[in-house]
């Protein structure tokens, strides 16, 4: 699970893994559940490079036995979301599909 950064308005910065991630959004590993509605920065390394992009925090998953923090991207730069794609495509072609 790659790490993430996450830096909010007011400059806070934690930080969390990457659990999933998909073009739309995705899902943090985080100690403790972040604030729901809030728009952050987000970074996180992938294969082809880093990934920067502003999202929404959503509700944190309830009854996991972890945290878990879902996200949805708001905006990221073209550049950065052909990296993302590429790297999921990686990954997809790493999962056996059933038949």
């Amino acid at each position: 699970m790659p790490s993430a950064t996450i830096q909010f308005g007011d400059g806070q910065i934690s930080s969390a893994r990457l659990q999933t991630v998909s073009v739309t959004g995705g899902l943090l590993r985080v100690l403790k559940p972040l604030s729901s509605g809030a728009i952050v920065e987000l970074m996180f390394s992938l294969p082809f490079g880093s990934v920067l992009a502003m999202a929404e925090l959503l509700s944190p998953c309830s009854g996991a036995p972890i945290g878990l923090q879902p996200f949805r991207f708001i905006t990221m730069d073209d550049a950065e979301l052909q990296q993302l794609c590429a790297a999921i495509c990686l990954a997809a072609e790493d999962v056996p599909l059933a038949v």
